[in-house]
């Protein structure tokens, strides 16, 4: 029961980080450094559908790897981390 709520907790607060990877695509200035100009004569920038994928992709990823490793860490020690209990502290403010 106490993976599944950190578990949860984790998936909730790190589930943002999902999200923000999203607005950085409409950036101009992320557009400009990793981007490709478009060839439509107005000078914009974008980001190519791979890179969009493989940065979404690459945080899915991350996610799942993270989340498993600090459950399997905090069972082995048998104690909240320092990271779950800011987590707690965040909620409950």
């Amino acid at each position: 029961m106490k993976a599944l709520s950190s578990l949860a907790a984790h998936l909730s607060v790190q589930g943002y980080d999902l999200v923000v990877i999203g607005s950085f695509y409409g950036l101009d200035a992320f557009q400009r450094k990793y981007g490709v100009p478009l060839n439509d004569g107005t000078g914009k920038w974008s980001i190519t559908a791979a890179w969009q994928s493989g940065l979404s992709n690459g945080a899915n990823v991350g996610e799942i790897i993270g989340e498993y490793s600090h459950v399997y860490n905090e069972q082995r020690t048998n104690e909240l981390t320092i990271n779950h209990r800011t987590h707690v502290c965040w909620y409950s403010s």
